[in-house]
């Protein structure tokens, strides 16, 4: 293998990045990791980056959109969402905190936000909060659980009940739609992605092995719910899926259970592709580490967490690299 000789920026956190990288057009936005608890912005191709820190709270879980960055905070007052309008770059202000319940997993998109809110009787109910201020309970019923939230293109999906159970609901009709994983007994929904029309989920648990499944329905009908052909042999893996691309990264079986069998890597293929059940899938980087949490940008632009310079750093690019001979 050569090393990665195509345009690419990688960004370097003070310490290690956290486990969540989230991108949108030409923003990113990282989990800073380590015990700083904050959050780094930045623009592909673009520096410097920007922190969003606070001496006295916890910054996490960002989402972005065209405007803004929101992410979760916690103090010791309580915990809320809040938003860096600009793409990251404003200041820090509050758009949710409560004081009888916690706001968390905020998703961002054209002015609207969903989050969940968890009151003290373990409620956790999904509201949306309308670009025009009005707030919506997506969930009225009582004991409602929820997590794994996603929004786009006027859907939001998450996962129900004990987390078997994958909810769509169609913001423009008040329409609600469930449908429960296959292997339930043994899995549960840990990851949910929305395309234009689509709802890209990922199973994870397995007995014994850490197995992981991803699967997809159209969004306006979730009885078509069906395990993807590829990628398979997944082991706590990871993906991002656009209307364009699909990108994933996964240990194999000795990985999974603790062992090292050399670096994962991120690999890519076409969203059409992978419906179509083909295996049609390259490299995103010839970089020599570990390649982890892949977030998909505008067209090829990719972002993810890499180990090649022995620290967990932020890195982009803007082009697959396709092959490395």
């Amino acid at each position: 293998m050569v090393s990665d000789t195509r345009p690419q920026q990688e960004y370097h956190p003070e310490g290690n990045a956290g486990d969540q990288v989230a991108g949108h057009g030409d923003a990113i936005a990282w989990d800073q990791g380590g015990a700083a608890f904050g959050i780094t912005v930045g623009r592909f191709g673009k520096e410097p980056q920007h922190e969003l820190a606070q001496s006295d709270a916890y910054l996490m879980d960002p989402s972005l959109d065209d405007e803004r960055v929101v992410f979760t905070r916690i103090s010791a007052a309580g915990v809320g969402i809040y938003q860096a309008g600009d793409k990251g770059q404003g200041a820090v202000k509050k758009l949710v905190d409560t004081p009888d319940a916690d706001e968390t997993e905020p998703v961002t998109e054209n002015g609207a936000l969903a989050y969940i809110s968890t009151t003290a009787d373990g409620e956790q109910d999904v509201m949306l909060l309308r670009a025009d201020g009005t707030t919506v309970n997506v969930t009225p019923d009582a004991g409602t659980k929820a997590s794994r939230l996603a929004m786009k293109n006027g859907t939001i999906a998450w996962a129900g009940g004990d987390g078997t159970y994958l909810y769509v609901y169609d913001i423009a009709t008040g329409k609600t739609q469930s449908k429960r994983i296959t292997g339930f007994l043994f899995n549960w929904i840990s990851d949910i992605q929305l395309t234009s029309d689509r709802v890209f989920y990922r199973t994870s648990g397995g007995f014994l092995i850490p197995s992981t499944t991803i699967g997809s329905t159209p969004a306006a009908d979730v009885t078509q719910m069906k395990n993807l052909t590829y990628p398979k042999s997944l082991y706590v893996a990871q993906f991002s899926v656009s209307d364009e691309y699909f990108a994933y990264s996964t240990y194999d079986i000795w990985g999974a259970l603790g062992a090292w069998n050399g670096p994962t890597k991120v690999k890519v293929s076409t969203t059409a592709d992978v419906l179509a059940g083909l295996n049609n899938f390259s490299l995103a980087s010839c970089s020599s580490g570990s390649q982890l949490a892949p977030s998909l940008g505008d067209g090829q632009r990719i972002v993810w967490l890499d180990t090649t310079a022995a620290a967990t750093d932020v890195v982009t690019r803007g082009t697959f690299a396709g092959t490395c001979d």
